[in-house]
């Protein structure tokens, strides 16, 4: 019997047919469900259920998400750090954007989300993350416990649609991750997967041979991904380049309205930048009416903000649909001045001067003029070694004026961790100066370190 579900707050406990009592509570759109066990991982999770208003004075089925961090997803007033998506979607749905569906948040497990949301063990480790690493790989299981026990329960208990084309699943960083995989695994139950910020630098060789070997499956999903350039502060990271590794082997096969890739130029790895482009997701996924490919507006843009002669960085367009639909697009035939394309997507700043990156698309174009200085912005080369017996090393820049800086230099560690080491190749300066910090304890003050452009070796024992 399915549960009838009223406005009104109650609290009641259901004995479902694997023999466990699980706790429901509602209040308003949501269905908070506690103690719901899984003989697959072990342990007793708690789903929130989001219900679209006309759920409790309808008949109707609905499409279905489910979606990892549940206990991050919804508004919450005294927590700013949050999705915010039950806000999203009654926004979109009073706007007549999408249709409306219903989100079934997982909570994570805490120390063993690193665990449920990784599809593999990795061989490497980054130093300086938390035990739960080690004990990684555990995604076959999360996704035997979504397919196999929780989503015959929601269907069950709530009046959701069972066809692939209406099954979705999202998530964000690993859950990002294995929102992918869930879709390699069951390409005949999920036919939407959206990944934020996705975190396929675990493992990305092996995720690209993955993705590689099961494109035929895959390629008949509809799948998002995303990526912020701020996803590691200011400094530079790989992020965008290993999210267009995967994106390019997509994009090889499939296209808009079926496949959507966007980069962010502001977006940094935390919910708020991914409340600012769910909706962006919701429309794609559940729009309510056909998609349109019509184009009205483009830019370009480009990273980082500052360039030397021989620097390498990334250029973009952004494209907005009719629907209002925004995707990313680094294949457009492009004008350029003082740079040089040296790879899909990627820039090399080749005189000094002004430089321009034009891009058209029918009969739109845009373009950005950039200042190219005529010293590198990788101006200093040096390896630096720590040696001390410790858990992590990382060095805390100052600016010219001995104040502190938001940059952290992390340093990587050997497999006794005695030794750790970094290689400085792109700080626009001759010097730099800063304070080691051993363990979380600032241990010295390095007043000066001399750059140049010839590479040179430093090391430091405490």
């Amino acid at each position: 019997m399915r549960l009838r579900l009223f406005l009104f707050s109650f609290v009641f406990v259901l004995f479902y047919s694997l023999g466990y009592s699980v706790i429901f509570k509602t209040n308003g759109n949501f269905v908070i469900i506690q103690g719901f066990e899984s003989k697959y991982l072990n342990t007793k999770k708690i789903i929130r259920v989001y219900l679209p208003k006309s759920y409790f004075v309808s008949t109707n089925y609905y499409p279905v998400f489910y979606a990892h961090d549940g206990q991050n997803l919804y508004y919450d007033p005294n927590n700013k750090m949050k999705w915010n998506i039950d806000l999203v979607i009654d926004d979109l749905v009073s706007r007549g954007k999408i249709r409306e569906f219903v989100v079934v948040g997982i909570d994570h497990a805490g120390v063993d989300r690193v665990k449920e949301y990784t599809p593999f063990p990795i061989s490497y480790i980054p130093y300086n993350v938390p035990l739960e690493y080690s004990r990684a790989g555990g995604g076959e299981l999360y996704g035997r416990f979504l397919v196999e026990e929780l989503k015959p329960f929601i269907e069950s208990n709530f009046r959701v649609y069972t066809n692939k084309q209406n099954v979705g699943t999202f998530g964000s960083s690993l859950g990002g991750l294995i929102s992918l995989y869930l879709g390699m695994w069951y390409p005949d139950i999920f036919g939407v997967i959206g990944c934020f910020s996705p975190s396929f630098w675990w493992g990305l060789e092996r995720n690209k041979t993955n993705v590689l070997q099961n494109l035929s499956k895959l390629k008949t999903l509809r799948i998002y991904i995303d990526m912020g350039y701020q996803e590691k502060g200011e400094a530079e990271s790989n992020v965008i380049y290993t999210t267009r590794e995967i994106n390019d082997i997509f994009s090889s096969e499939m296209s808009f309205p079926d496949l959507l890739y966007l980069e962010d130029k502001k977006g940094l790895h935390n919910e708020m930048s991914w409340n600012e482009r769910v909706g962006n997701f919701f429309v794609f996924s559940f729009p309510s009416k056909s998609l349109s490919k019509k184009v009205v507006s483009l830019s370009v843009d480009y990273y980082p903000s500052e360039w030397g002669v021989g620097d390498r960085g990334f250029w973009f367009a952004n494209i907005v649909s009719e629907d209002g639909i925004t995707r990313t697009d680094y294949s457009l035939p492009l004008s350029l001045s003082g740079f040089k394309l040296v790879g899909k997507g990627v820039l090399e700043a080749s005189s000094e001067g002004k430089g321009k990156i034009q891009v058209s698309l029918g009969n739109l174009s845009d373009y950005k003029e950039i200042v190219i200085d005529p010293i590198s912005r990788k101006y200093g080369v040096s390896d630096i070694k720590v040696f001390v017996s410790a858990s992590s090393v990382e060095f805390l820049v100052e600016n010219e004026e001995g104040k502190s800086t938001n940059y952290t230099i992390s340093f990587l560690p050997n497999e006794e961790k005695t030794e750790f080491f970094t290689s400085l190749t792109n700080l626009r300066t001759k010097n730099i100066k800063g304070r080691f910090v051993i363990d979380g304890q600032v241990k010295e003050e390095v007043k000066q370190i001399l750059f140049n452009k010839k590479k040179k070796e430093y090391k430091f024992k405490f």
